[in-house]
């Protein structure tokens, strides 16, 4: 887990984001502009979090007064085909901590046709829409059979005093080209969601 205090990141001339659960590749604040992650490779294996196909909690710090954060999942049969397939899309309005209690894989992959999704690999990759641009982080997850019983978010995932949360629309899926090992086959396209606030 990559935990910065808000101060630290509150004295660089830039603004960030981190993605402190699920564990993430890690932080450089230098390259955070580099997609699809950070700099980091997203077909890093290293560190691999269970992730309910219900969803699990995301906590994620941030240091601008107003972002967009894109909720991603990336899933890939090869480098030169994965497919970014969003879930989740907010505005949040101030600056601290933010969590997600549950940030689900959308229905074009837990009902893929002849697919087993449990044990599945993918990668849950955050993107943070700021006045700097485009920054991005990645945690590598496998999906995990449902939680029967919705546990309480981890103490890492909390609000900060003042933080508003508005859901936004969910932009499409798309494919991209990597570098590094396959993770599985691609799902389809997703739509877009409701908007309401939080």
């Amino acid at each position: 887990m990559h935990l910065l205090p808000l101060a630290l990141l509150a004295t660089t001339a830039t603004a960030h984001i981190v993605l402190n659960l699920p564990t993430s590749f890690g932080f450089d604040d230098d390259k955070e502009t580099t997609g699809p992650c950070g700099s980091f490779n997203p077909m890093n294996r290293t560190t691999v979090t269970q992730w309910p196909i219900n969803g699990g909690a995301v906590a994620v710090l941030q240091a601008d007064k107003s972002a967009n954060l894109t909720f991603n999942f990336l899933m890939a049969a090869s480098t030169s085909n994965v497919m970014i397939v969003p879930a989740m899309k907010i505005n949040v309005a101030g600056t601290g901590d933010v969590c997600m209690p549950v940030v689900a894989p959308p229905a074009s992959i837990t009902s893929m046709s002849g697919m087993s999704t449990v044990g599945m690999p993918a990668v849950l990759q955050v993107v943070g829409e700021t006045d700097d641009g485009k920054l991005y982080q990645c945690a590598a997850l496998a999906f995990a059979a449902a939680a029967t019983t919705r546990p309480a978010p981890p103490a890492a995932c909390k609000n900060a005093t003042g933080v508003k949360i508005t859901m936004l629309p969910l932009p499409a899926s798309t494919s991209v080209n990597m570098t590094g090992g396959g993770m599985t086959a691609p799902p389809p396209s997703t739509g877009p969601a409701k908007s309401d606030d939080r």
